[in-house]
Parts: structure tokens; C-alpha cells; sequence
């Protein structure tokens, strides 16, 4: 077994991350060694609530989401008359919803992504991804996969993906990275 390991010190930083904003040297330091951060309870309960509830409403259709938001359901468990929230997948592009654009401009984000990449920044997608418990182990799994191909913008030490992490059962943790080739 291998183990490698480099030192940065403050004058190397700088190569994927920018002084002065929300991330302290530590995570800086962090980031520019290993590509990702995570921050526990960055984004607050309440817009994490709030963003639960309309995905619920969304699922039962309580909210009509119009053409550009797009929900992805497991074709097999139609056959089985499941509805609602176990049978959604996911919601896509969230980004046209006023209530999901929420967590996408919330300041707990944006600030530790502007100390990533600067204060240029444009969210080009945004998905809610659902893992319903025991609805059909076979087929709702999300394939892991490589988005950098698809990224019209280069370079890709200054993309990075949002990630937020939330159990219906409990509290999540955000994770900031850098997108991958």
C-alpha cells in the first residue's frame, strides 16, 4: 500500500479556492488537497422544511409545476398503484420552482461557492433526488456518473457541485466539490 501526502502552506492556496470568503484556511487547505468539503448544518432547518414540503406537494400534486420541472418516476411501480412520494424518483430541474431557487441563492451556499470559484457563478442545473425506503430495491438506485462532459465551461478546478444530503428522518450534511473528468 501506497500513501502519499503533500503539505500546502498559505502561500500555495489559492489554486482552487479564494481568500476572504466563507471558508476558513482550514477548509481551504482541506479542499485544495482533497477536492470537497463538507459542512454540517450549513443550510438552515427551516428552508430545508420548507423545500421537503413542496417536494411532497409537488409528488401528491398539490403544486403544478408547469413543463419545465420534470418528474421522473419508477415505471414499476406504477404497475403496483404506488403514488405519490414513493413513487417519484426525482424532481428535475428545480431551478425553475421560486421554492427550490431558494436553496440554490441561499447565502450558506453561494458564499462557500463564491470562496470556491469567485463571484462568478451560474447554476446550470439543480435536481431533488428521492430514495424511497423499500419501494423497489431493484430499480431505485442513481447510477453514479460523470457530468464534466456535459459542462459547456472550462476549467474544472472552478466547477463545482452543491450537493445537500437530508434524511426525511433527520438532518443532512452540505458537500462542496470540484466536478471531475
Amino acid at each position: 500500500m501506497f500513501a502519499f501526502s503533500r503539505t500546502i502552506t498559505t502561500s500555495a492556496l489559492g489554486k482552487y479556492t479564494h481568500g476572504g470568503g466563507a471558508l476558513s484556511e482550514e477548509e481551504r487547505r482541506f479542499y485544495e488537497v482533497n477536492g470537497y468539503i463538507i459542512r454540517k448544518n450549513n443550510v438552515s432547518d427551516a428552508l430545508l422544511d420548507e423545500i421537503g414540503k413542496r417536494f411532497v406537494d409537488i409528488c401528491n400534486g398539490k403544486v403544478d409545476v408547469g413543463v419545465e420541472i420534470r418528474l421522473v418516476k419508477d415505471a414499476s411501480l406504477k404497475e403496483k398503484g404506488v403514488k405519490g412520494v414513493n413513487s417519484v424518483h426525482k424532481v428535475q430541474d428545480c431551478l425553475h420552482d421560486d421554492v427550490f431557487f431558494k436553496y440554490v441563492s441561499d447565502p450558506a451556499v453561494t458564499d462557500v461557492v463564491t470562496s470556491i470559484i469567485g463571484p462568478n457563478i451560474t447554476a446550470i442545473h439543480c435536481m431533488l433526488l428521492n430514495k424511497p425506503l423499500d419501494a423497489n430495491p431493484n430499480s431505485s438506485m442513481h447510477p453514479l456518473h460523470q457530468d464534466f462532459h456535459g459542462f459547456p465551461f472550462r476549467p474544472p478546478e472552478r466547477i463545482v457541485a452543491s450537493r445537500q444530503w437530508r434524511s426525511l428522518y433527520g438532518t443532512g450534511n452540505i458537500g462542496f466539490g470540484t466536478a471531475t473528468t
